[in-house]
């Protein structure tokens, strides 16, 4: 049995939250960029980003022919039960966590 047999069909981080986190740390990467690494069609990735900005999550910013997205300073959850929570200091938080899991192919360099 591989691995997509045991996955459920449905995900935890929404594509606005995939989006959000890929440009966190990518925030020059193109729109065809962001698409092929978290798996939507360049026009779904264009449409997150346009909703992203429209809450106030990110800013856009045009460097000669290209985009820069970065996080609003300050962002918040827009959901009441999380309200309380900065953006940043969870996506600190996921950085943190995965920089402590160990490489789960085993292939890391020591």
């Amino acid at each position: 049995m591989d691995n997509a047999e045991t996955r459920p069909s449905w995900s935890l981080v929404t594509s606005h939250g995939l989006v959000l986190f890929y440009i966190a740390n990518h925030g020059s990467a193109t729109i065809r960029e962001v698409a092929a690494e978290v798996g939507l069609t360049e026009r779904r990735v264009l449409e997150i980003l346009k909703d992203l900005r429209d809450v106030d999550l990110i800013t856009i910013e045009r460097s000669g022919r290209r985009n820069i997205y970065s996080l609003k300073s300050g962002a918040t959850f827009r959901h009441p039960h999380l309200a309380n929570l900065s953006v940043e200091s969870f996506l600190a938080l996921v950085e943190e966590s995965n920089r402590e899991a160990p490489d789960p192919t085993g292939l890391a360099s020591t």
